[in-house]
């Protein structure tokens, strides 16, 4: 026997939940517990954290379109140094092989002369 009051005495009282699954009667009552009012803050806080989040990702993908164009020039420019400094050591080389034989074509004519200097 059923006591006055409870769930099971209301019979009729289920009968609205009948075309519902469990988890939509869950969130039915949820809803009645939770005040209205909090749940529209929370939805204005969630937009305006979407707003920001939109503006930053804004931002970051303008700041990598930047980065990536500066990183193209810079590595052209790189490149071009790269070239440079390589052309210059072989000069560098050439001209210290020339050095090195003309000190040596002046030692066998002076070589009194270089081996105080040295």
């Amino acid at each position: 026997m059923a006591v006055q009051g409870t769930p099971e005495s209301d019979g009729g009282s289920f009968e609205c939940f009948q075309n519902y699954t469990a988890p939509e009667v869950f969130v039915q009552g949820l809803a009645g517990i939770v005040d209205q009012q909090d749940v529209e803050s929370m939805i204005r806080a969630q937009k305006q954290m979407l707003q920001r989040f939109e503006k930053t990702n804004e931002m970051l993908t303008n700041c990598n379109q930047l980065s990536v164009s500066r990183l193209k020039t810079a590595s052209s420019e790189f490149k071009k140094h790269t070239v440079l400094l390589t052309e210059m050591k072989k000069d560098l080389d050439y001209i210290f092989k020339k050095i090195r034989v003309i000190k040596n074509k002046l030692n066998q004519h002076y070589p009194y002369s270089f081996s105080n200097k040295e």
